[in-house]
Parts: structure tokens; sequence; C-alpha cells
């Protein structure tokens, strides 16, 4: 083995090491960015919405939600999301990381409609029974409270009380309360 050999070896040596060193520190560098990045971009969003007084038209309408914030945080985090998964493209990680987040958000889905199912499917039972035990238009006495069916829905029944309130009563607690 000659001097050209044992350099070309030290060489590729040396490349092994310093290669994953250059990808952890592109990938430092590109998490540092990002959050500086998602952080700009989250106020810019904040002001523009501010500018355009989004939160005002909405109370307008009746929807007390801060938009703003919301929207702007939500930027934040995409961001952030997005950051991170550059970030592992440069350590070469990626595709277990989009595996992972695909299985976690498929995880939510099933919990999230399992959840919605759990308080839907007795509303909708109790609304087939209430539809053929009372009428609209009829007056009813529940919870010590009277009123006036408006209308009877599939999950909830409007119901105008004797001061000209408005109420939504899940049409499961309704059932119960008229037993």
């Amino acid at each position: 083995m000659g001097l050209e050999d044992t350099l070309i070896k030290s060489s590729q040596e040396v490349e092994q090491i310093i290669t994953p060193a250059q990808n952890i520190l592109l990938a430092i560098i590109t998490l540092i960015l990002g959050i500086v990045i998602a952080r700009v971009l989250g106020k810019l969003v904040k002001l523009i919405l501010k500018e355009l007084d989004v939160d005002k038209t909405l109370r307008k309408t009746g929807i007390e939600i801060s938009t703003e914030n919301l929207i702007s945080e939500f930027t934040i985090y995409l961001t952030y999301f997005f950051t991170v998964f550059i970030m592992l493209g440069q350590l070469g990680i990626t595709k277990t990381f989009f595996n992972i987040i695909i299985v976690f958000f498929l995880i939510v889905i099933i919990v999230s409609l399992l959840l919605s199912i759990k308080d839907l499917v007795p509303k909708l039972i109790a609304g087939r029974k209430l539809m053929s035990k009372i009428k609209e238009k009829q007056i009813i006495s529940f919870n010590g409270m009277k009123g006036k069916i408006i209308k009877i829905g599939f999950t909830e029944t409007k119901i105008e009380t004797r001061k000209s309130e408005f109420l939504k009563v899940p049409n499961n607690y309704l059932l119960n309360s008229l037993k």
C-alpha cells in the first residue's frame, strides 16, 4: 500500500465524518432560521388581520373568537412543522417522520370521530323519540320551565320560553327531562 492509497483512504474517512457533521450543522441552522421565520410570519399575519379589522367584523356577526391570534398562531405552528420536516430531510429521516405524523393524525381523527359519535348517537335516538312524542307549536314543561316547541331537529330542539327567549336543548337532555 503506497502513500497515494493511504491518502485516498484517509480522505474517504474524513468525508465520512464531515458529511454527517455538515448535515447536522445545516439542520441546526435550518431549525434556527425556521423559528425566526415562523415568529416573523406570525407577527406579519397578525398585523395584516388587525389592519383588516377581521375580529371587529366577526364580532358584528356574533363570532367572539379572536381569529387574529388563532390564525397567527396557526401560521407559526405550520411554519414550525415545515421547518422540522426540512430539518429532518437534511438528516435523512424524513420518511420515518412523515409516517409517524400520518399515524398520529389518523389516531387523532379516529378518536375525534369516536368521541363525536358517542355524543351524536344518543341525541339522534332521542330526536326520533321526541318527534313521535311531541309536536311543533306544542307547549311543554321541562326542568321547571315552560316553553313552546319551535322546531324539533335531529340533535336538538328549539324552544321559545315565556320571556321570548329561544333555547336550543339537546334532544337527549329534553327527552330525559320530559319523563
